[in-house]
């Protein structure tokens, strides 16, 4: 559906700002606990958090959500008991962003931003990868381009959120949640399980993603370290009996990979069953289990990791961490991650990690420093304050006066000159020309009725609510290059008659 305007619930000053958290896998929740916690404390808002256990591809994370927000006493309600009849809070938060795998068709993004409500998204992760697939999974999701607010980590990460968001306009910078928690870590302590079986060894967290292989160019490749290094180095923990060993298993390992992250590898998934078998038979080894990674990953003394959202945080412990990686792909990383975890040490085979993990044990100098002045550099919102500043910004944003609908004009030929001088859209009161652009670069930076002509490509810097394409015969030839060059949300994208009949419905 094509509107000019969302209508969104309107906010009346002075009343409470209603938050819904939608909720379906403590996996994640990290990405959200201290903006929630906010919210709670925080008088401007009413706070519901609702559980919804069904859904329709994708259930790793899903599973024990009910039993993790018991366990933490979480009061929550079931989604199914509110009506939206009734009921339409101000703002919700949707914690995966892949509509179609995750959410049933009453709770897809789009109805939530139909009925009134205000779709916000905090990415569970960090945006580490640059392949074509992951941009269109990090930037193009229907749940990205349906939401009013995207918050993200560092202005770096924020730079691609500008070259391939449809919906980059909606994008704030206020660093990730995740990361608070880090500022207070001594409020998540180790569980007494494993404390009582570390004694007086170092804590060393081994962090493994599940194995994933990924289509480039017809070819196929794992993007993840082979898993029979890992099952090498586990037959050998044992002569580490000076360190005790958690292992933090990506959910999927533990609840199940589906067939598409192995792309039909099923003797991946034996290996992930054999590794698994070996550890858990381990003195020195616990394979934690919980759906919150962070009281064992934020106390550990040392790090073993492969690609993984969680790569940054590893960063932030200051403590040393290696890099495990595929030996056959080098998988390419956003600038402002690999400027962090080029810092790390390297590795892809067994004994790479026992000599990491020798060099740690006989004290080594482990590049902390240069570690820590990258992560200053490139992630500097690590604060403690992030859910904070997030909060405060939706209620800035709801706040704000309603804004004018902004309009720019594509094609400067006779058309467009009829309705600018005929029917007067420069001076039109329901809708402001904040730009008019044109493919002829001999127009470019040139005067048109008082405003500058602009290149296509500058439309990427503008803040607008509709293009509205001036010509008849290279409606489709410009569109698809809004669309598909400059990543522009093509509900958007105006033909100029369906333009004229929804000006008639603006009072």
């Amino acid at each position: 559906m094509q509107t000019l305007t969302t209508n969104y619930r309107q906010y009346v000053n002075d009343q409470k700002i209603q938050i819904l958290f939608m909720f379906q896998a403590g996996t994640v929740w990290s990405s959200l606990d201290s903006v929630y916690r906010c919210c709670l404390k925080d008088q401007r808002f009413e706070v519901r958090l609702a559980l919804i256990e069904e859904t329709t591809v994708e259930t790793s994370h899903m599973k024990g959500a009910r039993e993790f927000l018991e366990k933490n006493h979480f009061n929550y309600c079931e989604y199914e008991s509110l009506d939206f009849k009734t009921y339409c809070p101000h703002v919700v938060f949707i914690q995966f962003p892949y509509d179609a795998a995750t959410h049933t068709p009453d709770t897809l993004s789009i109805q939530f931003r139909y009925r009134g409500t205000r779709v916000v998204y905090v990415p569970y992760g960090i945006e580490i990868s640059d392949t074509e697939l992951s941009k269109k999974d990090h930037f193009n999701s229907f749940v990205v381009e349906n939401a009013w607010r995207i918050y993200t980590s560092c202005d770096g990460i924020k730079k691609e959120y500008d070259k391939y968001c449809r919906n980059r306009e909606a994008v704030r910078v206020c660093g990730s949640p995740k990361f608070d928690a880090i500022c207070n870590k001594d409020k998540m302590p180790v569980k007494g399980e494993i404390t009582e079986r570390i004694k007086n060894r170092k804590l060393v967290v081994w962090k493994i993603h599940f194995p994933k292989k990924v289509r480039e160019n017809e070819k196929l490749y794992q993007i993840t370290p082979y898993v029979r290094e890992y099952i090498d180095f586990a037959l050998k923990i044992d002569k580490y009996q000076n360190l005790f060993f958690v292992v933090l298993a990506h959910p999927k390992m533990l609840k199940g990979v589906v067939t598409s992250d192995v792309q039909g590898d099923d003797t991946l998934m034996q290996q992930i069953e054999k590794l698994l078998a070996v550890l858990s038979e381990k003195e020195n080894v616990y394979i934690d289990t919980d759906d919150d990674y962070r009281p064992s990953l934020y106390h550990a003394d040392a790090i073993v990791i492969d690609r993984s959202a969680v790569m940054i945080e590893a960063a932030m412990l200051s403590v040393p961490v290696l890099l495990m990686k595929n030996s056959d792909y080098s998988e390419p990383m956003v600038a402002a991650v690999e400027n962090v975890v080029r810092n790390f040490y390297q590795g892809s085979y067994c004994k790479d990690i026992e000599d990491f993990l020798d060099a740690f044990v006989q004290g080594e100098n482990m590049q902390i420093h240069e570690l820590e002045a990258a992560v200053k550099e490139n992630f500097p919102l690590c604060d403690g304050a992030c859910g904070q500043r997030i909060v405060d910004d939706i209620a800035n944003g709801l706040c704000e006066a309603g804004h004018d609908i902004k309009v720019i004009l594509y094609g400067t030929g006779t058309i467009c000159s009829y309705y600018m001088e005929k029917q007067r859209w420069g001076t039109d009161a329901r809708f402001t020309v904040v730009s008019v652009v044109d493919s002829d670069s001999k127009k470019w930076g040139s005067d048109y009725y008082g405003i500058q002509v602009e290149a296509p490509n500058q439309i990427i810097n503008l803040e607008f609510d509709a293009i509205v394409i001036m010509t008849e015969p290279y409606y489709f030839e410009i569109k698809k290059k809004l669309v598909y060059e400059y990543y522009l949300d093509e509900r958007k994208i105006w033909r100029l008659d369906d333009f004229v009949v929804e000006l008639q419905n603006l009072k």
